[in-house]
Protein backbone atom coordinates (compact mmCIF):
# COMPACT_ATOMS: atom_id res chain seq x y z
CA UNK A 1 0.00 0.00 0.00
CA UNK A 2 1.30 3.24 -1.41
CA UNK A 3 1.15 6.51 0.11
CA UNK A 4 -1.25 8.83 -1.29
CA UNK A 5 0.36 12.29 -1.83
CA UNK A 6 -1.07 12.75 -5.07
CA UNK A 7 -4.62 12.40 -4.00
CA UNK A 8 -6.67 15.76 -3.63
CA UNK A 9 -6.44 16.66 -0.15
CA UNK A 10 -10.08 16.65 0.53
CA UNK A 11 -9.42 18.34 4.31
CA UNK A 12 -7.10 21.25 4.11
CA UNK A 13 -5.17 22.48 7.51
CA UNK A 14 -8.01 25.28 7.55
CA UNK A 15 -11.13 23.32 7.43
CA UNK A 16 -9.52 21.12 10.12
CA UNK A 17 -9.44 24.45 12.54
CA UNK A 18 -12.58 25.30 11.75
CA UNK A 19 -13.71 21.40 12.89
CA UNK A 20 -11.88 22.06 15.79
CA UNK A 21 -13.53 25.19 16.64
CA UNK A 22 -16.80 23.44 16.38
CA UNK A 23 -16.26 19.66 17.57
CA UNK A 24 -13.10 20.16 20.25
CA UNK A 25 -9.56 20.08 19.53
CA UNK A 26 -8.34 16.61 18.37
CA UNK A 27 -12.14 16.00 16.57
CA UNK A 28 -12.83 16.53 13.31
CA UNK A 29 -16.73 14.46 13.65
CA UNK A 30 -19.44 15.37 16.02
CA UNK A 31 -19.72 14.75 19.65
CA UNK A 32 -16.16 14.70 21.25
CA UNK A 33 -15.33 12.65 24.08
CA UNK A 34 -19.47 12.57 25.33
CA UNK A 35 -20.45 10.10 22.03
CA UNK A 36 -16.83 7.97 22.33
CA UNK A 37 -18.43 7.42 25.72
CA UNK A 38 -21.62 6.43 24.69
CA UNK A 39 -20.17 4.57 21.65
CA UNK A 40 -18.14 2.69 23.79
CA UNK A 41 -20.65 1.85 26.44
CA UNK A 42 -19.96 -1.46 27.97
CA UNK A 43 -16.50 -2.15 25.64
CA UNK A 44 -13.29 -2.67 27.70
CA UNK A 45 -10.22 -1.82 25.75
CA UNK A 46 -7.77 -2.31 29.08
CA UNK A 47 -4.41 -3.58 27.63
CA UNK A 48 -5.85 -3.68 23.55
CA UNK A 49 -4.61 -3.33 20.52
CA UNK A 50 -6.50 -0.78 17.72
CA UNK A 51 -7.09 -0.25 15.05
CA UNK A 52 -8.69 3.66 14.12
CA UNK A 53 -9.31 3.76 10.27
CA UNK A 54 -10.04 7.77 9.72
CA UNK A 55 -7.76 8.79 12.61
CA UNK A 56 -8.47 12.95 12.03
CA UNK A 57 -6.18 14.76 14.22
CA UNK A 58 -5.55 12.09 16.27
CA UNK A 59 -8.23 13.15 19.41
CA UNK A 60 -10.09 10.12 19.61
CA UNK A 61 -6.84 8.27 19.59
CA UNK A 62 -5.26 9.53 22.79
CA UNK A 63 -8.75 9.13 24.70
CA UNK A 64 -8.54 5.58 23.82
CA UNK A 65 -5.30 5.42 25.18
CA UNK A 66 -5.48 7.74 27.95
CA UNK A 67 -9.32 7.11 29.01
CA UNK A 68 -9.74 3.55 27.90
CA UNK A 69 -6.78 1.89 28.38
CA UNK A 70 -5.83 0.70 24.88
CA UNK A 71 -2.55 -1.24 24.98
CA UNK A 72 -1.60 0.57 21.46
CA UNK A 73 -3.83 2.22 18.81
CA UNK A 74 -2.44 2.36 14.89
CA UNK A 75 -4.40 5.35 13.66
CA UNK A 76 -4.41 5.61 9.79
CA UNK A 77 -5.87 7.97 7.73
CA UNK A 78 -5.51 8.89 3.16
CA UNK A 79 -4.63 12.61 4.08
CA UNK A 80 -1.23 14.04 4.78
CA UNK A 81 -2.28 17.40 6.29
CA UNK A 82 -4.55 15.32 8.96
CA UNK A 83 -1.81 13.47 10.37
CA UNK A 84 0.29 15.82 10.59
CA UNK A 85 -2.20 17.45 12.80
CA UNK A 86 -2.63 14.30 14.16
CA UNK A 87 1.14 13.43 15.31
CA UNK A 88 1.48 17.29 16.89
CA UNK A 89 -1.50 16.46 19.02
CA UNK A 90 -0.11 12.78 20.26
CA UNK A 91 3.08 14.46 20.80
CA UNK A 92 1.79 16.86 23.00
CA UNK A 93 -0.35 14.59 24.85
CA UNK A 94 2.82 12.40 25.48
CA UNK A 95 1.46 8.93 23.71
CA UNK A 96 3.76 8.66 21.10
CA UNK A 97 4.99 5.18 22.45
CA UNK A 98 1.25 3.80 22.80
CA UNK A 99 0.14 5.69 19.31
CA UNK A 100 1.29 4.97 15.81
CA UNK A 101 0.13 6.65 12.68
CA UNK A 102 0.07 5.67 9.31
CA UNK A 103 -0.55 7.36 6.14
CA UNK A 104 -1.94 4.77 3.66
CA UNK A 105 -4.05 4.67 0.34
CA UNK A 106 -7.48 3.15 -0.50
CA UNK A 107 -7.46 -0.13 -0.78
CA UNK A 108 -6.55 -3.39 1.50
CA UNK A 109 -4.92 -3.15 4.79
CA UNK A 110 -1.33 -2.89 4.89
CA UNK A 111 -1.27 -5.10 8.39
CA UNK A 112 -1.44 -9.18 9.06
CA UNK A 113 -4.26 -11.17 9.45
CA UNK A 114 -5.43 -11.12 13.21
CA UNK A 115 -3.41 -8.00 13.94
CA UNK A 116 -6.26 -6.07 16.43
CA UNK A 117 -8.44 -6.68 18.83
CA UNK A 118 -10.50 -4.46 18.22
CA UNK A 119 -11.32 -2.39 14.64
CA UNK A 120 -12.26 1.27 15.79
CA UNK A 121 -13.73 4.14 13.64
CA UNK A 122 -15.49 7.05 14.02
CA UNK A 123 -18.12 8.88 10.95
CA UNK A 124 -15.17 7.81 8.20
CA UNK A 125 -16.13 4.95 6.62
CA UNK A 126 -19.28 7.35 4.29
CA UNK A 127 -15.81 8.03 2.07
CA UNK A 128 -15.16 4.42 1.42
CA UNK A 129 -17.83 3.22 -1.28
CA UNK A 130 -16.97 -0.73 -1.92
CA UNK A 131 -18.17 -1.27 2.08
CA UNK A 132 -17.92 -5.47 1.18
CA UNK A 133 -14.47 -5.15 0.03
CA UNK A 134 -14.02 -3.10 3.64
CA UNK A 135 -15.74 -5.32 5.71
CA UNK A 136 -14.28 -8.23 4.46
CA UNK A 137 -10.55 -6.16 5.36
CA UNK A 138 -11.82 -5.49 8.85
CA UNK A 139 -12.40 -8.83 9.61
CA UNK A 140 -9.00 -9.87 8.39
CA UNK A 141 -7.01 -8.06 10.90
CA UNK A 142 -9.22 -9.07 13.75
CA UNK A 143 -8.47 -11.65 15.91
CA UNK A 144 -10.87 -14.16 16.50
CA UNK A 145 -13.27 -12.78 19.29
CA UNK A 146 -12.23 -9.22 18.24
CA UNK A 147 -14.75 -6.31 17.97
CA UNK A 148 -15.25 -4.06 15.05
CA UNK A 149 -16.86 -0.91 17.07
CA UNK A 150 -17.94 1.98 14.95
CA UNK A 151 -19.93 5.40 13.95
CA UNK A 152 -20.77 6.06 10.43
CA UNK A 153 -23.21 8.08 8.41
CA UNK A 154 -25.93 6.07 7.35
CA UNK A 155 -29.21 7.26 4.82
CA UNK A 156 -32.69 6.35 5.14
CA UNK A 157 -34.93 4.50 3.10
CA UNK A 158 -35.25 6.27 -0.02
CA UNK A 159 -34.50 5.27 -4.07
CA UNK A 160 -34.58 9.48 -5.18
CA UNK A 161 -32.95 11.97 -3.72
CA UNK A 162 -34.28 14.69 -2.20
CA UNK A 163 -34.18 18.09 -3.27
CA UNK A 164 -32.57 19.06 0.04
CA UNK A 165 -30.82 15.74 0.40
CA UNK A 166 -28.95 16.87 -3.04
CA UNK A 167 -28.20 19.78 -1.48
CA UNK A 168 -26.21 18.54 1.45
CA UNK A 169 -24.41 16.46 -0.42
CA UNK A 170 -23.37 19.02 -3.01
CA UNK A 171 -22.17 21.70 -0.15
CA UNK A 172 -20.18 18.73 1.26
CA UNK A 173 -17.68 19.09 -1.08
CA UNK A 174 -17.27 14.76 -0.64
CA UNK A 175 -17.83 11.83 -1.86
CA UNK A 176 -20.25 10.32 0.36
CA UNK A 177 -21.25 7.01 -0.25
CA UNK A 178 -23.59 6.42 2.37
CA UNK A 179 -25.66 3.15 2.56
CA UNK A 180 -28.95 1.97 4.51
CA UNK A 181 -29.00 0.39 8.29
CA UNK A 182 -29.97 -2.68 6.57
CA UNK A 183 -27.59 -2.75 3.31
CA UNK A 184 -25.30 -2.01 6.44
CA UNK A 185 -25.79 -4.50 8.44
CA UNK A 186 -26.59 -7.45 5.54
CA UNK A 187 -22.75 -6.17 4.40
CA UNK A 188 -21.83 -6.80 7.64
CA UNK A 189 -22.89 -10.54 7.74
CA UNK A 190 -22.00 -11.80 4.68
CA UNK A 191 -18.39 -10.49 5.60
CA UNK A 192 -18.32 -13.28 8.15
CA UNK A 193 -19.06 -10.74 11.17
CA UNK A 194 -21.96 -12.22 14.05
CA UNK A 195 -23.48 -10.58 16.40
CA UNK A 196 -24.54 -7.35 14.54
CA UNK A 197 -26.15 -4.40 16.11
CA UNK A 198 -26.58 -0.94 14.76
CA UNK A 199 -28.03 1.78 17.00
CA UNK A 200 -29.77 4.47 14.99
CA UNK A 201 -28.34 7.69 16.43
CA UNK A 202 -30.57 10.55 14.12
CA UNK A 203 -32.81 11.87 16.99
CA UNK A 204 -29.51 12.50 19.28
CA UNK A 205 -27.33 14.38 16.41
CA UNK A 206 -30.86 16.17 14.85
CA UNK A 207 -30.66 18.04 18.01
CA UNK A 208 -27.05 18.35 18.06
CA UNK A 209 -26.42 19.96 14.57
CA UNK A 210 -29.15 22.57 15.36
CA UNK A 211 -26.88 23.87 18.09
CA UNK A 212 -23.77 23.51 16.31
CA UNK A 213 -25.72 25.11 13.73
CA UNK A 214 -26.29 28.16 16.36
CA UNK A 215 -22.99 28.22 16.95
CA UNK A 216 -21.77 29.21 13.35
CA UNK A 217 -23.91 32.05 13.22
CA UNK A 218 -23.43 33.46 16.38
CA UNK A 219 -20.32 32.40 18.96
CA UNK A 220 -17.83 30.81 16.34
CA UNK A 221 -18.51 33.24 13.62
CA UNK A 222 -16.19 35.61 14.10
CA UNK A 223 -13.50 33.23 14.96
CA UNK A 224 -13.91 31.31 11.83
CA UNK A 225 -13.64 34.11 9.66
CA UNK A 226 -10.32 35.67 11.50
CA UNK A 227 -9.31 31.48 10.17
CA UNK A 228 -10.48 32.07 6.53
CA UNK A 229 -9.31 35.57 6.25
CA UNK A 230 -11.86 38.56 6.17
CA UNK A 231 -12.20 38.27 3.03
CA UNK A 232 -13.98 35.33 2.46
CA UNK A 233 -16.30 35.76 4.79
CA UNK A 234 -19.08 36.00 2.14
CA UNK A 235 -17.99 32.44 1.35
CA UNK A 236 -18.35 31.62 4.80
CA UNK A 237 -22.09 31.91 4.74
CA UNK A 238 -22.38 30.36 0.93
CA UNK A 239 -20.17 27.11 2.46
CA UNK A 240 -20.25 26.84 6.18
CA UNK A 241 -23.30 28.04 7.07
CA UNK A 242 -25.51 26.56 4.35
CA UNK A 243 -24.14 23.67 4.38
CA UNK A 244 -25.19 23.04 8.44
CA UNK A 245 -28.41 24.07 7.37
CA UNK A 246 -28.86 21.67 4.47
CA UNK A 247 -27.59 19.35 7.05
CA UNK A 248 -30.04 19.95 9.61
CA UNK A 249 -32.77 19.67 7.27
CA UNK A 250 -31.76 16.30 5.86
CA UNK A 251 -31.49 15.30 9.53
CA UNK A 252 -35.15 16.70 10.13
CA UNK A 253 -36.38 14.69 7.38
CA UNK A 254 -34.44 11.45 8.47
CA UNK A 255 -32.70 10.88 5.23
CA UNK A 256 -29.42 11.52 6.92
CA UNK A 257 -29.08 8.92 10.00
CA UNK A 258 -25.49 8.69 11.78
CA UNK A 259 -25.39 4.66 13.65
CA UNK A 260 -23.50 3.28 16.08
CA UNK A 261 -22.06 -0.76 14.65
CA UNK A 262 -20.74 -3.07 16.91
CA UNK A 263 -20.03 -6.40 15.55
CA UNK A 264 -17.95 -9.90 16.44
CA UNK A 265 -15.66 -11.61 14.50
CA UNK A 266 -16.42 -15.31 16.37
CA UNK A 267 -14.42 -18.38 14.69
CA UNK A 268 -16.78 -20.48 12.77
CA UNK A 269 -17.57 -24.15 14.38
CA UNK A 270 -16.60 -27.09 12.42
CA UNK A 271 -18.72 -29.77 11.75
CA UNK A 272 -17.48 -32.73 13.74
CA UNK A 273 -18.27 -36.19 12.05
CA UNK A 274 -19.53 -38.67 14.83
CA UNK A 275 -18.79 -42.14 14.26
Amino acid sequence: MSDSNEKEIEYPEENLSIFEAIWGKGFVSPGGPNEIAELLRNIDLTNLRVLDIGCGTGGIDIILVRDYGAKHVVGIDVEKPVLEAAQSNVLQAGLSEQITLQLVSPGPFPFDDNSFDIVFSKDALLHIPDKSALFTEVLRVLQTGGRFVASDWLRGEYDVLSEKMGAFLKLSGHEFDMVTLGSYESRLREAGFTEVALRDRNSWYREEAKHELELLRGPLKQEIINKLGREKSEEYEQSWVAFWEAMVEVLKSGELRPAHIMASKIEARRNVNVR
